[in-house]
């Protein structure tokens, strides 16, 4: 099993230790949108708005989380829009947000 597929894995791991490793020119455009803040990883988003980067467990907690608050309401305002609204980033946010979205009847 490759250290990807391994429930330990974090996404957010591989960034910081790019970010650590990166000389002057390397890995630019791939690490240009993230920062580290007090040890915390961020990735900035169009308008420069910093989003915090979470790992796929604790999204899929406040994605659960949110559904649960927002679900039937009038507002047709997307759950990948709202956890962005909340200031949360993780690379599969809106596949996981669309996926429970279309599951749920009430949505």
């Amino acid at each position: 099993m490759s250290p990807r597929e391994s429930k330990q894995w974090d996404w957010r791991s591989e960034v910081k230790e790019k970010m650590k490793k990166a000389g002057p020119r390397g890995s630019i455009r791939e690490l240009r949108d993230y920062t580290l803040i007090e040890g915390e990883l961020y990735r900035r988003l169009p308008g420069g708005i910093l989003s915090r980067c979470i790992n796929k467990k604790e999204g899929k907690l406040r994605l659960d989380e949110l559904h649960t608050q927002a679900c039937g309401i009038a507002e047709k305002t997307s759950l990948y829009r709202r956890m962005q609204r909340m200031g949360y980033y993780w690379p599969n946010m809106n596949r996981m947000a669309a996926t429970i979205q279309e599951k749920c009847q009430e949505c």
